[in-house]
Protein backbone atom coordinates (compact mmCIF):
# COMPACT_ATOMS: atom_id res chain seq x y z
CA UNK A 1 0.00 0.00 0.00
CA UNK A 2 2.86 2.61 1.12
CA UNK A 3 4.40 1.65 -2.71
CA UNK A 4 1.10 2.66 -4.21
CA UNK A 5 0.85 5.75 -2.50
CA UNK A 6 4.24 6.95 -3.14
CA UNK A 7 3.60 6.01 -6.87
CA UNK A 8 0.51 8.03 -6.52
CA UNK A 9 2.45 10.92 -5.29
CA UNK A 10 5.13 11.29 -7.40
CA UNK A 11 3.28 10.92 -10.44
CA UNK A 12 1.12 13.66 -9.46
CA UNK A 13 4.24 15.76 -8.13
CA UNK A 14 5.31 15.38 -11.79
CA UNK A 15 2.17 15.86 -13.41
CA UNK A 16 2.20 19.52 -11.61
CA UNK A 17 5.36 20.51 -11.79
CA UNK A 18 5.79 19.94 -15.74
CA UNK A 19 2.51 21.69 -16.43
CA UNK A 20 3.15 25.00 -15.26
CA UNK A 21 4.11 27.16 -17.19
CA UNK A 22 7.47 29.12 -16.61
CA UNK A 23 8.54 32.55 -18.35
CA UNK A 24 11.89 33.56 -18.18
CA UNK A 25 13.10 36.77 -14.93
CA UNK A 26 12.60 40.06 -16.48
CA UNK A 27 15.93 42.09 -16.34
CA UNK A 28 17.58 45.22 -17.01
CA UNK A 29 20.76 47.29 -15.86
CA UNK A 30 22.00 50.41 -16.47
CA UNK A 31 26.23 51.07 -16.57
CA UNK A 32 28.64 53.86 -17.05
CA UNK A 33 32.16 53.37 -18.95
CA UNK A 34 35.30 54.88 -17.73
CA UNK A 35 38.98 54.74 -19.32
CA UNK A 36 41.57 53.38 -16.98
CA UNK A 37 44.15 55.98 -16.47
CA UNK A 38 47.01 53.65 -15.51
CA UNK A 39 47.85 49.80 -15.23
CA UNK A 40 50.05 50.01 -12.01
CA UNK A 41 47.33 49.14 -10.03
CA UNK A 42 46.99 45.33 -7.97
CA UNK A 43 43.55 45.12 -7.25
CA UNK A 44 40.05 47.21 -7.67
CA UNK A 45 36.62 47.36 -5.41
CA UNK A 46 33.84 49.43 -6.35
CA UNK A 47 30.49 49.61 -4.24
CA UNK A 48 27.61 51.19 -3.84
CA UNK A 49 24.16 51.41 -1.86
CA UNK A 50 21.64 49.72 -2.46
CA UNK A 51 18.31 48.64 -1.58
CA UNK A 52 14.69 47.09 -3.52
CA UNK A 53 11.48 46.79 -2.87
CA UNK A 54 10.38 43.39 -4.32
CA UNK A 55 7.34 42.20 -5.60
CA UNK A 56 8.30 38.96 -6.38
CA UNK A 57 10.86 35.96 -4.41
CA UNK A 58 12.75 35.42 -7.47
CA UNK A 59 13.73 39.20 -7.58
CA UNK A 60 17.15 40.84 -6.75
CA UNK A 61 19.49 43.73 -7.42
CA UNK A 62 23.40 43.67 -8.12
CA UNK A 63 25.87 46.47 -8.68
CA UNK A 64 27.84 44.95 -11.75
CA UNK A 65 31.43 45.35 -13.23
CA UNK A 66 33.68 44.54 -16.15
CA UNK A 67 37.34 44.70 -16.89
CA UNK A 68 38.18 44.91 -20.22
CA UNK A 69 41.67 45.08 -22.59
CA UNK A 70 41.97 48.02 -25.41
CA UNK A 71 40.61 44.81 -27.88
CA UNK A 72 37.63 45.14 -25.76
CA UNK A 73 38.26 41.03 -24.41
CA UNK A 74 36.42 40.91 -21.16
CA UNK A 75 38.93 40.35 -17.99
CA UNK A 76 36.76 40.18 -15.14
CA UNK A 77 33.53 40.35 -15.03
CA UNK A 78 31.28 40.42 -11.70
CA UNK A 79 27.52 40.77 -11.64
CA UNK A 80 26.63 39.55 -7.59
CA UNK A 81 24.40 36.84 -9.33
CA UNK A 82 25.83 34.82 -5.95
CA UNK A 83 25.22 37.45 -3.67
CA UNK A 84 21.94 38.98 -4.82
CA UNK A 85 20.31 42.02 -2.94
CA UNK A 86 16.86 41.49 -1.52
CA UNK A 87 17.40 43.88 2.03
CA UNK A 88 14.75 46.70 1.92
CA UNK A 89 16.68 49.01 3.64
CA UNK A 90 19.89 50.79 2.36
CA UNK A 91 23.33 49.14 2.92
CA UNK A 92 26.77 49.31 0.93
CA UNK A 93 27.62 46.38 -1.18
CA UNK A 94 31.47 45.73 -3.22
CA UNK A 95 32.89 43.59 -5.17
CA UNK A 96 36.69 43.13 -5.31
CA UNK A 97 38.81 41.82 -7.85
CA UNK A 98 42.53 41.71 -8.80
CA UNK A 99 43.84 44.09 -11.89
CA UNK A 100 45.41 42.74 -14.90
CA UNK A 101 48.33 44.84 -16.81
CA UNK A 102 46.38 45.06 -20.04
CA UNK A 103 43.20 46.39 -18.63
CA UNK A 104 41.86 49.57 -20.26
CA UNK A 105 38.26 50.09 -19.16
CA UNK A 106 35.81 49.67 -16.92
CA UNK A 107 32.53 49.16 -17.15
CA UNK A 108 29.73 48.86 -14.23
CA UNK A 109 26.50 49.97 -12.73
CA UNK A 110 22.97 48.11 -11.34
CA UNK A 111 21.19 45.44 -12.62
CA UNK A 112 17.56 44.34 -11.24
CA UNK A 113 15.84 41.04 -11.83
CA UNK A 114 12.34 40.75 -11.79
CA UNK A 115 9.38 42.87 -10.76
CA UNK A 116 9.64 45.39 -8.35
CA UNK A 117 11.50 48.73 -7.70
CA UNK A 118 14.89 49.06 -7.40
CA UNK A 119 17.71 51.81 -5.54
CA UNK A 120 20.87 52.46 -6.36
CA UNK A 121 23.32 55.49 -4.77
CA UNK A 122 26.78 56.43 -4.80
CA UNK A 123 28.54 54.70 -6.45
CA UNK A 124 32.55 54.35 -5.61
CA UNK A 125 35.21 52.88 -7.65
CA UNK A 126 38.84 52.54 -6.12
CA UNK A 127 41.85 51.13 -6.98
CA UNK A 128 44.87 49.48 -5.34
CA UNK A 129 48.21 51.28 -5.94
CA UNK A 130 51.54 48.95 -5.65
CA UNK A 131 52.22 50.73 -1.72
CA UNK A 132 48.84 49.68 -0.81
CA UNK A 133 46.83 52.68 -1.02
CA UNK A 134 43.42 53.11 -2.71
CA UNK A 135 43.33 55.51 -5.41
CA UNK A 136 39.53 56.89 -6.01
CA UNK A 137 38.92 56.83 -9.88
CA UNK A 138 36.40 59.59 -10.02
CA UNK A 139 32.91 58.22 -11.23
CA UNK A 140 30.07 60.64 -13.20
CA UNK A 141 27.26 61.60 -11.55
CA UNK A 142 28.27 59.31 -8.37
CA UNK A 143 25.46 60.15 -6.08
CA UNK A 144 22.44 60.92 -9.10
CA UNK A 145 22.48 64.40 -7.95
CA UNK A 146 22.46 66.03 -12.01
CA UNK A 147 19.11 66.75 -13.23
CA UNK A 148 17.44 64.06 -15.89
CA UNK A 149 18.56 64.41 -19.93
CA UNK A 150 15.70 62.69 -21.39
CA UNK A 151 14.02 61.31 -18.53
CA UNK A 152 18.20 59.45 -18.35
CA UNK A 153 20.70 60.42 -15.26
CA UNK A 154 23.58 62.30 -17.10
CA UNK A 155 26.62 59.75 -17.40
CA UNK A 156 24.25 56.81 -16.78
CA UNK A 157 23.28 54.33 -19.72
CA UNK A 158 20.13 52.35 -19.65
CA UNK A 159 20.85 50.85 -23.16
CA UNK A 160 21.34 47.17 -23.92
CA UNK A 161 24.94 46.24 -23.53
CA UNK A 162 26.41 44.77 -27.04
CA UNK A 163 28.66 42.84 -25.42
CA UNK A 164 25.64 40.17 -23.50
CA UNK A 165 23.90 37.71 -25.91
CA UNK A 166 20.41 38.45 -23.32
CA UNK A 167 18.54 41.59 -24.31
CA UNK A 168 17.11 42.93 -21.24
CA UNK A 169 13.37 43.50 -20.69
CA UNK A 170 11.71 46.99 -21.69
CA UNK A 171 9.34 47.21 -19.13
CA UNK A 172 11.07 49.10 -16.83
CA UNK A 173 11.49 52.46 -16.02
CA UNK A 174 14.53 54.72 -14.90
CA UNK A 175 14.23 57.98 -12.96
CA UNK A 176 15.38 59.84 -10.10
CA UNK A 177 13.64 59.12 -6.77
CA UNK A 178 13.73 62.06 -4.08
CA UNK A 179 11.83 60.19 -1.07
CA UNK A 180 14.03 57.86 -0.29
CA UNK A 181 17.81 58.81 -1.17
CA UNK A 182 20.99 57.23 0.97
CA UNK A 183 22.67 60.91 0.44
CA UNK A 184 21.87 63.67 -1.07
CA UNK A 185 18.68 64.76 -2.80
CA UNK A 186 17.88 61.57 -5.92
CA UNK A 187 18.42 57.88 -6.10
CA UNK A 188 18.71 55.88 -9.43
CA UNK A 189 15.14 54.33 -9.22
CA UNK A 190 14.44 51.35 -11.67
CA UNK A 191 10.89 50.37 -11.57
CA UNK A 192 9.25 47.57 -13.28
CA UNK A 193 6.47 48.28 -15.14
CA UNK A 194 3.77 45.60 -16.18
CA UNK A 195 4.23 44.93 -20.15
Amino acid sequence: MTNILLIVFIVCTSTTLYSQETSPIKWTAFKQVLEIPSSNFQQFKISAYVKTKLDERAGWAGIWVRLENKKEEVLFFNNMYQQPIRKKTWDVYTIKGDVEKEMKKIIFGGICMGRGNFYFDNFVIEFQDKKGNWVPLPVKNPEFELSPVNKEAPYWLSKPDEKTKQIPSTCYSYGLDSITPYAGKYVMEVRYVEE
